[in-house]
């Protein structure tokens, strides 16, 4: 043995390990798997901001707005409808296949709407037929890919994780988008559909490259053989159980229902009668409030890493929630459109916090065999929300102003969150 080979064998003394100076929100990236998995939604993630942006430019092309939205609708619905199922599956199967299969699945149906946007005379039945089964594997894709992460870090590693995905969540919707307007407007809404197509199959192959043994699908088995479990009980627990006892599981549920109920009503619907009929800004004012929410979104998730190492941070998190309802429902009341702007970028820095927090602990808390059918019902309490939040606040702007909906929003995000401070448990988070 050499003597460079010797020292670099030789274990540090005490007190002179080498200082980490990785910053701990960085951290997870040097988890392969993780560094793959993060890869892999990034471009997954852009990739969708094009599609969102695409769909309309090709629909309208061809159709009136009722065929598009016929075509968001059987998206919509067969995301909803697919959501437990694809949470029953990724407490069933392997996770990393079934976001594989589902990647490659996605990818043939947008490469699909994308040669119709060739055709002479494309019709519009074939496009509402691809969207749904687009819809539905995205539905089967979701729960694993909230699932899978507690099988790829640790327990210390899941806030700068979850933070770090909630980040990237925000950035990829401000690259996409704008690369979506210029390939449309240089090319073709096919060609930004072709390339989104690309960015599934390149998540597909960074999914192909993940090596891991799963502690989510096919957990319960090998709980069967750890003593500790039997004696607890977890690997006895069914998911039904789960709803009824976990307390923490339920408020979540609740304020993501109630969050989701507010938030949709507001973003889609009474913000841009808001930009349009009170500020006079149009759709250059809607674009800007949705930026600075971005951005807020953003921020917030680089600092969740920052949150859990508070020692009150649970009830911390329940103000932050507060303030984030109050602040939107100021936003018609602040009188111009830079006060608005502010008042939505401090609501998208609560949400980019909470999010990644209480996503981290349902992942610590509930069992591994039951974490894909939880992250499902989350799911479905995201989504499900928007078609009775936006028909709502849509029924209820034909006689009134936008500001009651604003209001109402925001009243009803701090209920949800006044109702989760009445339990001490939830206070301890």
């Amino acid at each position: 043995m050499t003597q460079v080979e010797s020292t670099l064998e030789r274990p540090w003394p005490p007190g002179e390990q080498p200082i980490d100076r990785l910053p701990s929100l960085l951290r997870p990236l040097r988890n392969r798997n993780y560094a793959l998995l993060f890869t892999g939604q990034l471009s997954s993630l852009v990739g969708d901001q094009l599609y969102v942006v695409a769909l309309p430019f090709l629909v309208l092309g061809h159709a009136s707005v009722r065929d598009l939205g016929l075509v968001l609708m059987c998206f919509g619905l067969a995301r909803i409808a697919a959501i437990p199922l694809g949470g029953v599956l990724a407490d069933r199967v392997d996770r990393v296949k079934l976001m594989l299969f589902t990647d490659v699945g996605r990818a043939v149906c947008v490469v699909a709407i994308a040669a119709v946007a060739f055709l002479p005379e494309p019709s519009i039945l074939p496009v509402m037929a691809l969207t749904g089964v687009l819809g539905a594997l995205e539905g089967l894709f979701l729960p694993s890919s909230y699932a899978i992460l507690p099988d790829i870090l640790s327990d210390d590693e899941l806030p700068a994780g979850n933070a770090l995905n909630t980040a990237l969540e925000s950035a990829a919707g401000f690259i996409g988008p704008a690369m979506a307007g210029l390939l449309i407007a240089v090319f073709s809404s096919g060609v930004a559909l072709g390339i989104d197509a690309a960015t599934f199959l390149i998540s597909a192959v960074t999914l192909l490259l993940i090596r891991l043994r799963p502690r989510g699908a096919g957990a319960a088995a090998q709980d069967d053989e750890d003593p500790a479990a039997e004696q607890d009980g977890s690997s006895r627990i069914g998911f039904t159980k789960l709803l009824k006892v976990s307390r923490i599981f339920q408020l979540v549920l609740l304020i993501t229902l109630f969050s989701n109920l507010a938030f949709d009503a507001m973003a889609e619907v009474a913000l841009p009668v808001f930009a349009r009929d009170h500020l006079m800004s149009g759709a250059g004012g809607f674009g800007l409030m949705l930026s600075a929410f971005g951005a807020g979104a953003l921020v917030g998730g680089l600092l969740t890493d920052a949150l859990f190492r508070l020692r009150r941070r649970g009830l911390v998190a329940l103000g932050l929630g507060v303030v984030q309802g109050v602040a939107l429902a100021l936003v018609p009341l602040v009188g111009g459109l830079a006060g608005a702007c502010a008042l939505l970028a401090a609501s998208g820095l609560t949400i980019g916090v909470l999010n990644a927090f209480y996503m981290t602990h349902l992942q610590q808390r509930v069992p591994p065999h039951l974490l894909g059918r939880a992250m499902g019902a989350l799911m479905t309490a995201v989504f499900a929300a928007q078609p009775v939040s936006v028909l709502a606040a849509g029924l209820a702007l034909e006689g009134m102003s936008p500001a009651p909906v604003f209001v109402i929003a925001g009243l009803l995000i701090v209920a949800g969150y006044l109702i989760a401070l009445s339990s001490s448990e939830f206070r301890r988070l």
